[in-house]
């Protein structure tokens, strides 16, 4: 069923009253990273990224969540049920928009290509 759509603007201001978020992927594409955990550090909000590759080590470098092997249901719910409040407190929140303004500023990222590229 279709239920109408939202803005960006809209989608976000829902998105931060979660606690976290879950990124799933079931088919890995190789030399692919989902958008979805860089918009999620920007938001503050924390994830659990039931997926592996080079996303599994952006998430567990920058402290931007947790870490599920792909199909590890098990461990999936083992994580849910044991995360604690302090886990989503806003000062958590404000890292994780401080970890996202610092490495994923997309103006800081062409400025360094550029001068690799010089």
């Amino acid at each position: 069923y279709y239920h109408g759509n939202l803005s960006r603007e809209m989608v976000h201001s829902e998105l931060i009253k979660y606690d976290f978020a879950i990124v799933p992927l079931v088919n890995h594409i190789y030399g692919s990273v989902p958008s979805k955990i860089f918009e999620f550090a920007h938001l503050g909000l924390p994830l659990i990224y039931f997926a592996g590759g080079e996303g599994e080590n952006i998430v567990a470098n920058n402290n931007l969540g947790w870490v599920v092997e792909p199909s590890n249901f098990e461990h999936l719910n083992a994580l849910i049920n044991g995360l604690a409040k302090e886990n989503f407190s806003d000062e958590k929140r404000s890292e994780l928009r401080n970890i996202a303004k610092i490495n994923f500023n997309n103006s800081k990222q062409i400025d360094a290509l550029e001068k690799l590229l010089q």
